[in-house]
C-alpha cells in the first residue's frame, strides 16, 4: 500500500494533536509556577511553527501573539504580570479548543 503525501501529513496532524494536550499542560504548569517569559516564549514560539507547518493556522495566531506578549517581558527586562499571565492562560484555553480533536 502506497502512503500519500496527504496521508502523511494526516499522520503528522494526528501527532500533532496527540502532543497538543501535553504541550498545553506544560504551558499551563509554567504559568501556574515560575511564569519564566523567555521558557513560554519558547513554548508557544514552538506552537507557531508546528501550528502552521501542519495546518492550524488558529493555534499559530494565539501563539505568535503569546510569543510577542513573552518577548515584551524579556525585552523590558521584567517579570509576567498577573493580567499577562490570565491573557496566556485563556490563550491556552483557545488553542485547546481551536484543535479538532
Amino acid at each position: 500500500m502506497t502512503t500519500t503525501i496527504t496521508d502523511r501529513l494526516q499522520e503528522l496532524q494526528q501527532r500533532f494533536l496527540a502532543g497538543l494536550e501535553r504541550r498545553t499542560n506544560d504551558l499551563t504548569t509554567t504559568l501556574n509556577g515560575s511564569a519564566d517569559p523567555e521558557s513560554l516564549m519558547r513554548m508557544f514560539h514552538s506552537l507557531v511553527g508546528i501550528g502552521g507547518t501542519y495546518g492550524f493556522p488558529g493555534i499559530t495566531d494565539l501563539g505568535r501573539s503569546c510569543e510577542a506578549l513573552c518577548a515584551s517581558a524579556i525585552d523590558e527586562r521584567r517579570s509576567i504580570s498577573s493580567a499577562e499571565k490570565e491573557r496566556l492562560r485563556r490563550a491556552v484555553v483557545e488553542i485547546r479548543a481551536v484543535s479538532p480533536q
